[in-house]
């Protein structure tokens, strides 16, 4: 099944809270039992791609820059839309 979690941040970023560390646990889990599990997140990765794949998950970003936290709208929908996944998964942690 492909799954997309989207999540301003993950147990990567700087000061990640409760929710990306349920969102770390929730994506491992899945990729762990043979799931296309994606992430759209703000960048917490060094160098100039977009995405990139880390433990079974693979991370991407919809920002501009490595400081971007803004996950807009439009720029989500069009991730997701590229993914074509069965199941998305969505929350803020702010």
């Amino acid at each position: 099944m492909r799954l997309v979690l989207v999540s301003p941040t993950t147990v990567h970023h700087a000061y990640p809270g409760a929710m990306a560390a349920r969102l770390d646990r929730l994506a491992t889990a899945a990729a762990e039992r043979g799931h296309d599990v994606t992430c759209i997140t703000a960048k917490w990765w060094q160098g100039d791609f977009q995405t990139f794949e880390q433990d079974g998950i693979t991370y991407r970003t919809v920002g501009t820059g490595s400081g971007d936290s803004v996950l807009t709208p439009g720029r989500v929908a069009s991730a997701i839309r590229g993914v074509d996944p069965e199941v998305v998964h969505a929350f803020c942690d702010s």
